[in-house]
């Protein structure tokens, strides 16, 4: 049956369960007055707003009414006056012009917009159609090329030898760009550099194993990550065939509603077609897959056990300063500069960017830090056909319980799971232990799915450093041909995902400046881009950490209303589809935030009712429907 707030057709919305239908007649039959079930002003305003779904409101006006909608809703047994309800859809006629307002166009994304035009894919099919494709037969084969610094695969059975038709390989310009650190920031600056510079190098301190795994550069690695749908489809732009690629490799695709399973604040996402294809794949495979293709780039040179010492640079002292080249140290080897117009600094959360800066004579850039205390404690456990009836579990911590975990499903028959917990609420790192915590999360299903696997690991535990964000985009002096990306310019809390999709985007906003203008000014172009792509992701981590009263941090009058307005949205995504395949394009980086407020979204957040909650979990006994919430994904 079609749903009537995502149709052209108006049908009356059904009000919560306790309350009658408010219409004035039923099957045709006029009912009296006397047996009509009264609405409160706050369900009548909010009936009413659902009336202007055709128009997109501001972000502004709309908190505006949502803070006195649920003030409303949450008190339904006092005297709310009709005055009231129209106090507030007053405020909203008033703010949107409908001759101007309807069908305005749908704001893109920050990271959508880091894309060329000419990049664009055809309209993309169903995420079922490309999971059908991707699971198709094929191959995948490699060779090392070990001149002491490369690792290569090329690709076969694609009939290019590697050089895909959907890539423009082998630039025609001149120069040479050096990025610093091969992780998957570094990987993608190479990858759009190739397109501009003759040669591009890539250095990492690590040994690069031809066989992959994980490595001592990124101890994140051996726990779970999850990559976003948006940072999913920008890594298919810049390598085309990776999914099939990966595939092949035992990564799968799969639709990140229909196949995964989510809770917020304890409740479980209503499963639904979202159309968000997930890869779910691990870290050292990812990064090994996108090394292998990086390196069989023409002009393209990885050199592994070898550090940048260094930036180099002339005239830093003055307005003009310009890097010139790095100086670099190999193992059993003496320093030595190398000649380069461009330097990227991608050498993740130990970056020595303020040292840099400081030694050229320019101030660091200004920073944001919040400290979650997150820490992580992941274990393998082996995959079974029909050992589970979701491809990946995602529980998030809550605000009286800061303990989460995920499972996902990676290459090898093989479960990746990662428990988490924060302040001095940790999980342990003994077998029995580790299970006890997964007893403990809000919800049970996590922890039922490990009783039923067999573990293939010890528990790991890391824990994780603060998360900084780096405003290079402020500073007033800055050195041509230096920039910052990945990591290296912002650290975010992993638990939400978001790492890796924000250094997809990064990526593609670079290549994007490129295209436009090589040449003076790319710093502050970038940067300013980069600011706009981190934003949207940065305000929803730091807003989600703030929920927890032991994290420091300025709690402003937004962030507890969206903190407030999230929590009843993961409720109603409980009981509709469409509000959590909104909340997911969201999280996915596919919308913006805004969108979170849309007129049939935002209808049925302010009218689902607080649903009578399982309380399965040891400690969920007596616990009440949270104010606030955010989701977590670890990343």
């Amino acid at each position: 049956m079609p749903d009537a707030l995502d149709s052209g057709h108006r049908k009356p919305v059904a009000p919560p369960a306790g309350h009658e239908q408010p219409a004035t007649t039923r099957g045709g039959t006029r009912v009296p007055p006397a047996q009509r079930s009264p609405l409160t002003a706050g369900q009548r305003a909010a009936s009413q707003l659902l009336a202007l779904r055709e128009v997109v409101l501001p972000a502004a006006v709309i908190a505006a009414a949502v803070e006195l909608l649920a003030d409303h809703l949450d008190h339904e047994g006092d005297a709310v006056t009709r005055e009231a309800t129209a106090a507030v859809l007053t405020r909203l006629r008033e703010a949107v012009d409908p001759a101007t307002d309807i069908a305005r166009p749908r704001t893109p994304h920050p990271c959508r917009a880091a894309v060329r035009a000419d990049d664009r894919h055809p309209p993309r099919r169903s995420a079922i159609e490309r999971q059908s494709a991707v699971n198709r037969p094929g191959a995948c084969s490699s060779r090392q090329r070990r001149g002491g610094t490369v690792d290569e695969d090329t690709r076969a059975g694609d009939g290019t030898g590697g050089k895909s038709s959907g890539m423009s390989h082998g630039s025609s310009g001149a120069g040479h760009a050096v990025v610093a650190g091969a992780g998957i920031g570094g990987l993608l600056a190479a990858r759009v550099l190739s397109e501009t510079y003759g040669r591009v190098s890539l250095i990492d301190r690590d040994a690069l194993s031809a066989a992959g795994g994980p490595r001592r550069g990124v101890p994140q690695s051996r726990h779970a990550h999850g990559l976003l749908s948006r940072g999913f489809e920008v890594l298919q732009e810049l390598f085309p065939g990776l999914a099939v690629d990966l595939a092949a490799r035992g990564a799968l695709v799969r639709d990140a509603q229909a196949d995964v399973r989510w809770f917020n604040d304890g409740h479980r996402l209503q499963p639904g077609a979202s159309q968000l294809p997930c890869l779910l794949v691990s870290r050292p495979e990812l990064e090994h897959y996108l090394r292998s293709r990086v390196a069989a780039l023409p002009g393209v040179e990885i050199h592994e056990r070898c550090e940048v010492v260094e930036p180099v640079a002339e005239g830093a002292d003055g307005a003009g300063g310009r890097i010139t080249g790095v100086r670099l140290l190999r193992v059993n080897s003496e320093p030595e500069v190398v000649a380069a117009e461009l330097f990227v600094d991608a050498t993740g959360r130990g970056n020595r960017g303020a040292t840099w800066l400081r030694a050229l004579g320019y101030d660091p850039a200004p920073e944001e830090r919040i400290d979650s205390g997150l820490v992580y404690v992941s274990r393998e456990y082996r995959r079974r056909p029909d050992d589970a009836e979701a491809d990946a579990y995602l529980v998030g911590a809550e605000a009286d319980a800061p303990r989460g975990g995920v499972a996902l499903s990676a290459e090898g028959d093989r479960w990746l799971v990662t428990l988490f917990g924060m302040a001095d609420d940790v999980p342990p790192t003994d077998p029995a232990g580790y299970h006890a915590f997964a007893a403990r999360l809000p919800v049970p299903d996590l922890y039922h799915l490990l009783q039923r696997l067999e573990p293939l690991s010890a528990p790991r535990l890391m824990r994780i450093p603060v998360s900084v964000r780096h405003r290079y985009e402020r500073l007033e002096r800055f050195p041509e041909g230096y920039l910052v990306l990945g990591d290296a310019l912002c650290q975010f809390n992993p638990s939400y995902g978001q790492g890796m999709t924000v250094a997809a985007c990064e990526a593609a906003a670079l290549r994007e400046c490129l295209a436009q203008n090589p040449g003076d000014g790319l710093a502050g172009r970038f940067f300013r881009r980069a600011a706009r792509i981190t934003d949207v992701p940065w305000d929803m981590s730091v807003g989600g950490d703030l929920r927890f009263p032991f994290v420091e941090g300025p709690r402003t009058a937004r962030v507890r209303l969206l903190n407030r307005y999230v929590a009843r949205l993961h409720r109603a995504a409980a009981a509709h589809p469409s509000v959590g395949r909104a909340f997911l394009r969201v999280a996915n980086l596919q919308d913006p935030p805004q969108r979170l407020f849309a007129p049939a979204v935002l209808g049925r957040v302010l009218l689902t009712r607080p649903p009578a909650r399982s309380m399965d979990a040891p400690e969920a006994a007596g616990r009440r429907a949270r104010s606030t919430g955010r989701r977590t994904l670890s990343s």
